[in-house]
């Protein structure tokens, strides 16, 4: 189940993400809307957009796999 954290206060948030597990994964953003089924995509972000619903489905009907990798800094 995807999260986000929105600040609404006027200062910088900083946060620390935790999970008990050997290795963390990330996707991104358009992976896991891609990966979402289309209509409950459409129905929630374009209820009275056709147009618009039409080119974001168009946009995100085949996600690659987007993984976050390791930078060249920590090779």
């Amino acid at each position: 189940m995807g999260h986000f954290v929105e600040n609404i206060g006027d200062e910088p948030l900083v946060m620390l993400e935790m999970f008990r597990a050997d290795e963390f994964l990330d996707i991104s953003l358009f992976q896991w809307l891609g990966e979402t089924p289309q209509r409950q995509v459409a129905d929630t972000l374009f209820s009275d957009d056709a147009e618009g619903r039409q080119k974001f489905l168009d946009a995100i009907n085949n996600p690659k796999r987007d993984e976050v990798s390791k930078g060249p800094e920590a090779q």
